[in-house]
């Protein structure tokens, strides 16, 4: 029996010495974690920010189309009062209203569906640059993952219970120490570089 105990000593001593043992190396070496707010990106970088620039005065020039109409439509509602309902002007006038709520509905429509293909292409290049920088900041530091997360809406009060839920439900960070945040890291490096 001694003879079989010195035998598989030997031999686990032989193989951990020719490196068998990998999973005994990475566990000394700590991994290390980072984090990324994407609510505070959005908030405070001013990259971000210049990247949904145009959208928003696509939004003003829009806006001001809507409440032109919008105008036109409560003054010519306003002069339907002078006319007599069911005369022949009276209707002409309505079908005109009519045509102009037409209007303004569908260039609303237009709008969403424009607005919506514009906020994602932002979108898309907004994380597409937070990518690159986290990368490049982890990489720097010698991070083994780095975690995006939103504290948006998480303890807000104008926010439904139910979304909330839903936000940390997609949210897979539970807890985190602020030494692991390297958002300002983040916000710096991307408005350093326009």
């Amino acid at each position: 029996m001694k003879p079989f105990l010195i035998a598989c000593l030997l031999s686990a001593l032989g193989l951990a010495s020719l490196g068998f043992a990998p999973r005994e190396a990475w566990r000394r070496e700590k991994p290390t974690i980072g984090v990324v707010d994407m609510s505070r990106i959005h908030k405070e970088c001013s990259r971000v920010k210049a990247i949904f620039s145009p959208l928003r005065e696509d939004a003003k020039n829009i806006n001001a189309k809507v409440n032109g109409i919008g105008k036109e439509i409560k003054e010519k509602s306003k002069a339907l009062e002078n006319f007599e309902e069911g005369s022949a002007e009276f209707n002409e006038r309505i079908l005109k209203l009519k045509v102009l709520r037409y209007q303004m509905n569908e260039m609303k429509k237009l709008w969403n569906l424009q607005v919506g293909k514009k906020q994602a292409a932002c979108l898309m290049q907004v994380y597409r640059e937070v990518d690159a920088t986290a990368r490049e900041i982890a990489k720097a530091r010698g991070l083994h993952l780095v975690l995006k997360y939103s504290s948006n809406f998480k303890d807000s009060k104008t926010v439904s219970l139910t979304q909330r839920l839903n936000i940390r439900e997609s949210d897979p960070i539970l807890f985190f120490d602020q030494k692991v945040d390297i958002t300002s890291d983040v916000i710096k490096l991307m408005n350093s570089t326009k």
